[in-house]
């Protein structure tokens, strides 16, 4: 189940926010597009996304999935991403402009770039 959800062209700004899953529901903490909208946390499609000072924790499908155009700029900076289940953080986007910078993780949590 999404967490949150913007849609194609649309500009997403999170400052210090928490998106706390459960060990319960197949949730997802951030989603770049629409992949399964049952399991998936937070659903972005194709937008732009300025994230800072968040924390993404305990989603059992997974903490930020992002698939990206050459025309959208994403810059996840200063936040920590723990104890996610299927994956960490996960870019995809030929030519995509997708920036992470000083934030933190767990061991469990897994990151494909």
């Amino acid at each position: 189940m999404p967490c949150c959800v913007a849609l194609e062209n649309s500009t997403l700004k999170m400052l210090n926010c928490e998106l706390k899953g459960n060990k319960t529901h197949l949730t997802t903490g951030i989603i770049k597009r629409f992949i399964d909208f049952k399991s998936q946390g937070c659903l972005l499609v194709n937008c732009n996304v300025e994230m800072a000072l968040c924390k993404i924790h305990n989603h059992r499908a997974g903490g930020i999935y992002m698939i990206n155009t050459a025309e959208n700029e994403v810059s996840i900076s200063d936040s920590k991403i723990w104890s996610n289940g299927l994956i960490g953080i996960y870019c995809e986007g030929q030519d995509a402009k997708q920036v992470i910078q000083r934030y933190s993780f767990s061991l469990t949590t897994n990151v494909e770039i």
